[in-house]
């Protein structure tokens, strides 16, 4: 049995992937444990088959266009000659990629898009959206749309390796198989062979021995040139085993060709490591495992992402197979991650310190990698708040953004700042930003009173609570007075001037027109001399309340009819 070990978030990626593969294949040959997975390496011979089999169920092009056809149909009720556009552009796309493959089923395409003119009712679009996928279906034109489907996301991750590179883009799935059987799973299995000889023997004078005698009964050329390979290697003490997975040969290197997102060009950046050492030995068993890592990310427009845990393997499965789900619901994750905090508020803190968030995405050379950690202070407020002020912003990207900067522990205010201006434009209600103005007040409480004894902490907290809300009903007892004396027209105005000052932290300009507005509707404006002031700490919340009391409408959903 061969033992692949739980290890960085790159290498699980490719461990998750090769254990999808195997469940998929529904094969005995491996066993789950705590903290690795052992499997036997007979299952390598069925293994490009399985890939393959996988990767169509993942990648297929058929169901995929059935889904958004059905999703387009769905809205075409509604909207029919935008709808029907995206229909006959998508049919025109696949027209284009099967003209040199599959010239026939191509000019069945270019037929139905003729079609376009005479279609008028959504029965005659549902009719050619049924022939359409009717095409799609047939196993040779899913065959070719769904392998350059998995060529370009396997490309995305490793080049032009293998079956990857162009001139072999043509070759049909049996060949791919070929190949990756050839690259991949062959000289794996010659592997086994000269290491269950190492195994078996007790010295390096016998290991020798012992090799000879398999180059002298083997016909076959490959394990021959292994064995002599390895016998030079034990002569001169450089044999090399794989630094990650134990027991393994290290004869190929860490290139991009591995795991594009993570690799180093170590040829051209000696300077980056240690002892200036070229090359990155690894096993091939680890390159093979590294090529399964599509299966084991998940991607969403040009974006990886990937959950990592300290925890065992089946924690490590499940939170990433929970990750998948949310997305294809189109659930955020950052939604699950914090109904999850807010119910398990035991296991908050240890989510925090063994919980890691990897999102990539690749333009051509170059990779934008960001690994986020879950805030201590994040982790404190939703012990502390439960999110009663998350739970009451009601509009879905607003939410998902200040979300993801609370876990992160990023601030959010210019996000505020700009849902306002938003706000303004659209005619949408600003209470949201009220919510996340508490949110913001609370986070900065937890920062600036660590340490402070709770009764201290709690008295400050209920004064400044208190100024925000203050803030929020004079923003909207002015907006009614401007409403009643036919001045609405003013509100739009009066909030850019404030906004301005406020994002550019004109906090002299900011009472200033704050001064002539509360004037002019005839309000005090005492509680504002002392926030507006230079030394204040309460400037950001204070100022955003108000323009969110200013701004307050019913609510209504972005693109929608109120409710």
């Amino acid at each position: 049995m061969i033992r692949l070990y739980l290890e960085d978030w790159a290498t699980n990626t490719g461990i998750l992937g090769f254990y999808r593969i195997l469940e998929h294949a529904e094969t005995d040959l491996f066993e789950v444990e705590e903290t690795y997975i052992d499997f036997d390496p007979k299952l390598l011979q069925d293994f490009p088959e399985w890939f393959f089999n996988y990767a169509f169920d993942m990648f297929s092009v058929a169901n995929e266009k059935e889904n958004k056809m059905n999703t387009y149909l769905t809205h075409a009720t509604s909207n029919f000659k935008r709808f029907k556009d995206f229909i006959f552009a998508d049919i025109k796309g696949t027209e284009n990629k099967l003209n040199k493959r599959l010239p026939i089923e191509g000019g069945t395409l270019k037929e139905l898009f003729s079609r376009k003119k005479n279609v008028s009712t959504i029965e005659e679009l549902k009719t050619i959206t049924k022939d359409y996928l009717k095409l799609l279906k047939q196993d040779q034109v899913n065959e070719v749309l769904t392998l350059n489907m998995i060529r370009f996301r396997l490309g995305e991750l490793h080049g032009q390796t293998s079956f990857l590179q162009r001139s072999r883009s043509t070759l049909n799935r049996s060949e791919h198989e070929e190949f990756l059987a050839k690259d991949f799973v062959q000289p794996i299995l010659l592997e086994q062979e000269v290491l269950a000889v190492l195994q078996s023997s007790n010295s390096p004078n016998e290991e020798i021995e012992d090799l000879n005698k398999m180059i002298q009964q083997s016909d076959d050329e490959d394990i021959k040139k292994l064995g002599k390979q390895t016998i030079t290697k034990l002569k001169m003490d450089e044999l090399l085993y794989c630094p990650v997975i134990e027991g393994q040969f290290a004869l190929t290197d860490y290139t991009e060709a591995v795991f594009l997102p993570n690799a180093v060009s170590l040829a051209n950046a000696t300077n980056y490591t240690w002892n200036n050492q070229k090359t990155f030995p690894i096993s091939n068993l680890y390159r093979l495992i590294m090529f399964c890592s599509v299966f084991g990310l998940y991607k969403d427009g040009e974006t990886y992402s990937f959950i990592q845990t300290d925890e065992d393997f089946d924690a490590l499965a499940e939170v990433n197979d929970l990750f998948v789900t949310n997305k294809k619901q189109n659930n955020p994750f950052e939604v699950f991650l914090y109904d999850t905090l807010k119910e398990a508020k035991d296991k908050a803190k240890w989510i925090s310190k063994n919980m890691l968030i990897v999102e990539f995405r690749n333009g051509g050379k170059k990779t934008t990698l960001t690994q986020n950690f879950l805030s201590e202070h994040a982790i404190q407020y939703l012990q502390e708040r439960g999110g009663r002020e998350i739970d009451h912003i009601k509009y879905p990207q607003f939410r998902n953004v200040i979300l993801r900067k609370l876990l992160n522990g990023e601030h959010f205010f210019r996000d505020i700042t700009i849902q306002l201006r938003k706000n303004v434009d659209n005619n949408y209600s600003s209470y949201d930003t009220y919510a996340a103005t508490l949110t913001m007040f609370h986070l900065n409480r937890i920062r600036e009173c660590y340490g402070m004894s709770n009764g201290t902490r709690e008295a400050q907290y209920e004064s400044m609570q208190k100024r925000i809300h203050y803030a929020l009903m004079d923003g909207r007892e002015v907006r009614r007075r401007l409403t009643e004396r036919r001045m609405e027209n003013k509100i739009p105005g009066i909030t850019y001037r404030l906004l301005n000052a406020l994002t550019t932290n004109n906090r002299q300009q900011f009472f200033e027109t704050l001064f002539r507005t509360f004037l002019l509707v005839e309000k005090n404006t005492s509680m504002y001399v002392d926030a507006t002031r230079e030394h204040s700490s309460e400037f950001e919340g204070i100022a955003s309340a108000l323009l969110s009391g200013l701004n307050d409408k019913p609510y209504k959903k972005e693109g929608e009819e109120k409710n």
